[in-house]
């Protein structure tokens, strides 16, 4: 193993004992780019109870919306956090800054089953 791969791997290692050392507080990992959170939760997610909020991957004034996969991800994120905040996040400044719906619309949502009552 090389000396840099060495280096990274003992630093995911301090930085999964910081979050697991106190399991009753929930902890937000903000990195300075969506490509660092990424590669982050990919190592991660296996290891410790951890979610990834995504970045829209749009400019503000930009002429298209920003994909139905990562608006899925987000919004699958924000129910996992309402139904268990146990969860630690990983995320990026550039997501953490992305407009959220309002949290009474976000969670006014209910789930419909085939062959169910409504």
């Amino acid at each position: 193993m090389d000396k840099f791969r060495k280096k990274q791997f003992s630093s995911i290692e301090k930085l999964i004992s910081l979050v697991t050392k106190d399991k009753s507080k929930q902890k937000i990992i903000v990195l300075s780019s969506p490509d660092k959170a990424d590669k982050l939760f990919e190592e991660i997610k296996g290891t410790i109870n951890c979610l990834h909020i995504p970045h829209f991957e749009t400019l503000p004034y930009d002429f298209f919306s920003p994909s139905k996969r990562i608006i899925n991800q987000r919004l699958t994120a924000f129910a996992q956090l309402k139904n268990n905040s146990s969860y630690n996040i990983v995320t990026s400044i550039q997501a953490l800054i992305d407009l959220c719906p309002p949290k009474e619309s976000l969670f006014s949502v209910e789930s419909l089953e085939v062959n169910k009552p409504f």
